[in-house]
């Protein structure tokens, strides 16, 4: 399986013959002439989402969330705790702590999860009462992912905007997701927090955490 970190929170996995687009808002993008190809949108936040999508309308299909506005017609659209079949791929569509979903996908054996914007949010204003009913919002999304652990790769947020609590989503994924890879998202470009959360938790579990140097970059990974 090859992982490309396309830009901020958008990745593209290509598997033998297909390759699945996840938030593409901008950056490299390199769909192949000779696999199907899937864009998927957890939502429709402005970096999560681009309509501009669409101009591969041609040869593409489109797993969407039920929050996006004016989807292209024959979109497949993903509701909050319902799953769809897409061409023998299985897609979850679980909560998001803001918009959206988060979503699983089951593909060829393997399963693949990104969270979208679920994660503990804790923002400066949020009052005590805010941040418990934030942690239990986020733990309840997040647990429904943990059903199928251990997932073989889990792309979760490491948002710098955090500040010393950028990890808290994340760990938790390591923790109860039981990925075998890890990808971060959300860094708005803060390539060395990646590497510092790699540092952090990368001998406490047993997942392989990736970090980003670079937009466009590839990573070649084996899943037995």
């Amino acid at each position: 399986m090859k992982v490309q970190f396309i830009h901020h929170s958008s990745y593209r996995i290509e598997t033998a013959d297909r390759v699945l687009v996840f938030d593409y808002t901008e950056g490299p993008l390199d769909l192949p002439t000779d696999k199907a190809i899937y864009f998927v949108a957890t939502h429709g936040h402005g970096d999560h989402f681009n309509p501009e999508i669409y101009r591969h309308r041609d040869r593409a299909q489109y797993i969407l969330s039920f929050d996006i506005d004016d989807p292209i017609e024959d979109a497949h659209i993903l509701h909050t705790d319902e799953t769809i079949e897409v061409d023998g791929m299985v897609f979850h569509g679980f909560g998001s702590t803001d918009e959206g979903l988060s979503i699983l996908v089951e593909i060829d054996g393997k399963t693949i999860y990104h969270s979208g914007d679920l994660n503990f949010w804790l923002w400066p204003r949020y009052s005590a009462e805010d941040i418990e009913a934030m942690a239990q919002d986020f733990m309840r999304e997040a647990d429904k992912a943990a059903a199928f652990a251990p997932i073989d790769v889990v792309m979760g947020i490491v948002d710098p905007r955090m500040k010393d609590f950028y990890y808290l989503s994340s760990e938790y994924f390591l923790r109860k997701l039981k990925p075998r890879h890890f990808f971060p998202l959300h860094l708005w470009g803060d390539f060395p927090l990646s590497q510092a959360f790699r540092d952090k938790f990368e001998e406490a579990y047993a997942t392989e955490i990736h970090s980003l140097k670079e937009d466009g970059e590839v990573f070649d990974i084996n899943i037995q």
